[in-house]
């Protein structure tokens, strides 16, 4: 029996594990839910949505290829162990997976098994990520090469479906997120499944991306203007190299739209750049529970005001652009780059809280949660990497330039519709006089629970002051030697 086991890739499309499973005569499908993965501090409503939605929309399509597909729930090991005792040799083919040390420890327990039980498992390149691969300098190229290489087709359809078994831990439905008790999902989130996927990516490539270069960093536009694909890539419901080898051609097609052709090349690029953040965590998983740069350990208390931390959740900081942006990420499971690098840099800078004080709780908030970039993009927006420039966000500046009419802000924070839009970003500097003639009222909003420039001045004293030590200096060579881009031209993740 040819087992293929589905996991960040809940497609039929240019999937190697199904397509090559499909030659043979007896093959089903499986996706494990692992009660201890589900525990995981970073595995939350959103993504388990997600998956549900996509795996429902799977199913479907691998019935018309007369395919099957298990749902089990329980540890992979065990229900490896209880489909070893039905069959007498099985094959079991899967892509790697890129995740935290939880899903590493998990794959090393898995191979173990195999190994022991004289078990074949065949893991498929993803292409975003090299292994092994510890020299960055031809990183790119490889890259490359993996995505240019021809898609796998769709896999053989079967002359009759194999019966599939029944066992305890065999669930006929994919369990709900509050089954499983991770509560409810963000209830704006995007919806999952290939075909979500399809329409989001020609919408964007018709219309929604012409001005993506320029709209995308605006909160007021990004959610339309930013491809949104991101979950669809985190879960695999489109493959990296597919949505690359459509965008480069489309890119090449487009011959009198100059805005448009550059819009896509600042989306081909990040897609360029996300491969590199998660070969980051490829190389070293350690960086998940450790800074990038060892002096940097220390520099924030390991536990942060937690008063700060629960208005920063729960958007009550009293600045009117952090706190619209956390109130839209919990309704809609969605923020664009340059909002999530904000909202970042206020938490570690102008609260003080350390990046992992704030990690797993913004990967469940993220639907399109992926542990590479996540971690990585933490760490280089607290500044703690040694490698990047530090990049402490003014929320002010940022509100007046991204949301000059206060668009965002009004419709996420709406106790301050009444204030006058030229105060709207600081609302709390309204003069007395005209707060007494307006009469306004600011429905409880809250004052600013900290000076936003003093803590500025304060965050960018600390992490200068070991940057621009020698010995920094000489240990963000070597950091920089294992992760640095080899890249001449350097371009932000965003989008």
């Amino acid at each position: 029996m040819h087992l293929v086991w589905l996991k960040r890739d809940l497609r039929i499309e240019d999937h190697g594990p199904l397509f090559r499973a499909s030659l043979t005569e007896k093959m089903m499908a499986m996706y494990i839910f692992e009660p201890k993965r589900m525990a995981q501090p970073d595995y939350g409503a959103n993504h388990h949505a997600f998956i549900v939605d996509s795996l429902r929309e799977l199913q479907q399509e691998l019935v018309s290829l007369n395919i099957p597909l298990l749902y089990f729930v329980g540890e992979v090991v065990e229900v490896l162990s209880t489909l070893k005792s039905r069959y007498k040799t099985i094959h079991l083919h899967s892509h790697m997976e890129v995740g935290g040390g939880w899903t590493y420890d998990r794959d090393k327990q898995v191979k173990r098994w195999c190994q022991q039980q004289g078990v074949e498992w065949i893991e498929y390149p993803i292409f975003e990520v090299l292994r092994p691969y510890q020299n960055r300098d031809q990183w790119a190229t490889r890259w490359r090469e993996g995505v240019d290489k021809a898609r796998f087709p769709t896999p053989h359809k079967q002359s009759r479906p194999v019966e599939p078994p029944s066992f305890p831990t065999m669930t006929v439905e994919p369990p709900s997120s509050q089954q499983v008790g991770l509560g409810e999902p963000a209830p704006q989130r995007q919806q999952g499944g290939r075909s979500q996927g399809i329409a989001l990516w020609q919408s964007f490539l018709a219309e929604r991306g012409k001005n993506y270069r320029k709209e995308m960093s605006s909160p007021v536009t990004a959610f339309d203007a930013c491809s949104r694909l991101s979950p669809h890539l985190a879960w695999g419901t489109l493959s990296i190299r597919e949505v690359y080898r459509v965008a480069t051609h489309a890119q090449s097609t487009l011959v009198s739209a100059k805005h448009h052709r550059r819009s896509l090349d600042s989306f081909i690029s990040r897609l360029h750049w996300r491969g590199h953040f998660m070969q980051k965590l490829e190389d070293q998983v350690e960086i998940e529970n450790h800074c990038f740069h060892p002096l940097f350990e220390g520099l924030r208390p390991q536990k942060g005001n937690r008063d700060y931390l629960e208005a920063w959740k729960e958007g009550r900081t009293g600045v009117p652009i952090v706190d619209a942006c956390m109130r839209a990420l919990v309704a809609t499971g969605w923020l664009n780059f340059r909002m999530r690098a904000m909202v970042v840099s206020f938490a570690c800078y102008n609260l003080w809280l350390d990046w992992r004080e704030i990690r797993d709780w913004l990967a469940c908030q993220f639907t399109d949660y992926e542990p590479g970039i996540h971690i990585s993009q933490l760490q280089m927006q607290a500044g703690v990497t040694g490698i990047n420039a530090i990049r402490v966000y003014n929320p002010y500046k940022q509100s007046v330039d991204l949301d000059p009419e206060g668009v965002f802000i009004m419709r996420w924070v709406p106790e301050l519709c009444s204030i006058p839009k030229e105060y709207i970003h600081q609302p709390f500097e309204v003069p007395p006089l005209i707060e007494l003639m307006l009469n306004l009222d600011r429905g409880g909003y809250p004052q600013p629970i900290v000076d936003v420039e003093q803590t500025s001045k304060q965050a960018k004293e600390r992490v200068f002051a070991i940057k621009q030590s020698l010995e920094a200096k000489v240990l963000s060579q070597q950091v920089f030697q294992r992760h640095g881009s080899r890249r001449k031209r350097h371009s932000k993740l965003e989008g």
